[in-house]
């Protein structure tokens, strides 16, 4: 039996208490051979250390090597592990969704608001355009005058179509998250008789050519835009109107059809469809 007891305090046994991890021998464990932390381990922020004492670190290695600061006994008990909630089988097979929330779509503005005239830039395909044109005309102008007509008036010929009319033109559109952009083919459009004024939801153009041909419509748009961020660009064969988006949504189509404003007359004329229209005259000089 003795050499039981002798087997027993040969033993080494690991010290469990927080800080420690010795091992010891039990007739060798006095009230000062063990030195830990009796309070619990702090982690906040990137720092990591002991209630018991004022040492911080934010390296972890260091954190578990800190020296403990309570002098003791050993201990060779191990700790219970924290018992762990049981999950209940209420909830076992419940599936949780999570959506995205919704967005809210701005009100709708009046269709009467108050329109409000886009900043209009004038390409350099369109002024080289026009200033060749410009040659032509003077030719023709002098023509007109040796034969008796005045400047600006309709030709009386029998079978000439030379009077004042509304035009037709081709267009399409497509959008980006933030803008929706409508293009206009009208070749060689005169600037200073054209605009292009919107509301929130509400475009109106006019786009005169030579010879005072000109393109006008007016519809209620698909979406919302804001008219101070949106613009228009005159080229030599088209018009480009870019619209500012007020809400980053997809427009399902550009014009709303109940209120579509019909003001142009389709003639069936392939050249007014593309607007390859003849050119008689213009003025540079304001451009």
């Amino acid at each position: 039996m003795s050499a039981d007891l002798n087997n027993e305090d040969e033993k080494l046994y690991i010290c469990y208490n927080k800080g420690c991890g010795m091992k010891f021998k039990k007739n060798e464990n006095n009230e000062d051979s063990c030195c830990y932390h009796a309070g619990a381990p702090i982690f906040h922020d990137a720092y990591k250390g002991w209630s018991c004492c004022n040492k911080r670190s934010t390296d972890f290695t260091t954190f578990l090597n800190t020296k403990g600061c309570t002098k003791g006994k050993h201990n060779p008990v191990k700790p219970e592990e924290p018992i762990k909630p049981k999950p209940d089988s209420m909830y076992k097979d419940e599936v949780i969704t999570v959506c995205p929330p919704k967005s809210v779509s701005l009100e709708r503005p009046d269709y009467n608001t108050a329109m409000e005239r886009l900043k209009t830039t004038v390409s350099q395909s369109l002024k080289e355009a026009l200033n060749k044109e410009k040659k032509v005309v003077t030719e023709k102008e002098n023509e007109d005058i040796d034969l008796g007509i005045k400047v600006g008036e309709s030709c009386k010929n029998n079978g000439c179509q030379a009077n004042l009319k509304k035009t037709s033109c081709r267009y399409d559109w497509h959008q980006t998250g933030g803008f929706v952009v409508l293009t206009i083919y009208a070749k060689i459009s005169q600037p200073l008789e054209s605009f292009v004024e919107a509301n929130p939801i509400r475009l109106k153009l006019q786009i005169t050519f030579l010879d005072n041909q000109e393109f006008v419509m007016e519809n209620e748009l698909g979406g919302i835009i804001v008219p101070s961020e949106s613009s228009v660009t005159m080229a030599a064969t088209k018009v480009e109107v870019k619209l500012r988006k007020a809400e980053p949504k997809h427009w399902n189509k550009i014009f709303l059809p109940e209120r579509t404003i019909k003001v142009t007359k389709d003639t069936g004329n392939k050249s007014e469809q593309n607007c390859n229209l003849s050119v008689d005259a213009i003025d540079l000089n304001d451009i």
